[in-house]
């Protein structure tokens, strides 16, 4: 199979770079950006921008499979900048896949753009309306818009991965940062009342699901799925069991809600005096103090078995590989 992965340069597109070489697909691999990693065999880079509808003209061929990762992931950038990459980028994008031909796109959108759903109408299904909170998700949530619009009008079949949170070697971001945050002696308390239940995955399951997907065209196309573990441990219990498990001392207090909110505000204003990213911002202070649990059984109906089902052992993991 020939595949275009965009966004290859990221995170989880290090993975999907790497899944897709394992399978022995051909992939024409693109980013802004050039890999940090090496390309393993089968692969082949383009460096294009999005937001560059001239630079996108470099991509040529025709390609079974279009995954697209392409996405600015930030809690602290401008409304503008995320509306531009990731809404006018895409759109950008997707005008440019339609002069190739290509037969089908897998693209990941995000599982934060339902917003803040009520304790009682979780677990959250993939056919809940949309109501982002901060403009990352409102980004996001425009950006999967535009995708549907432009494979409808081409004629596309179109998979939508919604991730949970994504935790996994490699990642800087979401629960990753919490965990550097913890081996560096920065997070010693219990956020809230701790009893919250966070949508997390680990990257292994994204990209086995993804492989089960492009395996299994018939019964995925068309279909959106929430790509998220089975949510069983609660923040609390994440942040007393992970200590214990890598020699790290557990958490000593807990903090109000308000007191976290307000730590968050003053990470904002201290980096934006210094002209950096804050390490803590208020979008993220939210998300340690609500619920989210997302229904994740369109995903085990097609036959996929989760490899990390339980969240406490695959951070156990990642903890000891950072703490080495």
């Amino acid at each position: 199979m020939r595949v275009l992965l965009t966004g290859a340069s990221g995170f989880v597109g290090s993975h999907v770079t790497k899944r897709l070489a394992m399978l022995g697909h051909e992939t024409l691999a693109v980013d802004a950006r050039p890999p940090n990693y090496p390309l393993p065999r089968g692969v082949s880079f383009i460096r294009a921008d999005i937001t560059d509808p001239q630079s996108l003209l470099h991509i040529v061929g025709e390609f079974d499979a279009v995954i697209n990762l392409a996405s600015l992931f930030s809690y602290s950038a401008s409304k503008d900048l995320l509306l531009r990459v990731n809404v006018l980028g895409t759109e950008n994008l997707m005008k440019r896949i339609g002069s190739l031909q290509v037969k089908r796109i897998i693209h990941f959108s995000s599982a934060s753009i339902y917003g803040f759903v009520p304790r009682n109408e979780q677990p959250i299904p993939e056919t809940r309306e949309p109501k982002p909170s901060n403009d990352y998700e409102l980004s996001k949530s425009l950006q999967e818009k535009v995708v549907r619009k432009y494979t409808n009008e081409l004629g596309l079949k179109l998979v939508v991965f919604r991730p949970a949170a994504i935790y996994g070697e490699g990642s800087r971001y979401g629960v990753s940062k919490v965990i550097k945050m913890y081996l560096e002696g920065k997070l010693r308390f219990i956020p809230g009342p701790g009893k919250v239940t966070p949508a997390l995955v680990s990257i292994d399951d994204v990209v086995g699901f993804l492989a089960h997907v492009m395996r299994n065209e018939s019964s995925t196309s068309g279909k959106t799925f929430n790509v998220s573990d089975d949510s069983l441990r609660t923040l609390e219990e994440l942040m007393t069991l992970l200590p214990e498990e890598v020699g790290v001392p557990p958490p000593r207090m807990r903090v109000p809600a308000s007191i976290v909110r307000l730590v968050a505000k003053a990470e904002e204003v201290r980096a934006k005096i210094r002209g950096s990213e804050p390490e803590f911002t208020s979008s993220e202070a939210e998300y340690l103090l609500h619920d989210y649990l997302l229904d994740n059984s369109a995903m085990k109906s097609t036959g996929y078995r989760l490899l990390v089902p339980d969240s406490a052992d695959g951070m156990v993991q990642i903890m000891k590989q950072v703490s080495l």
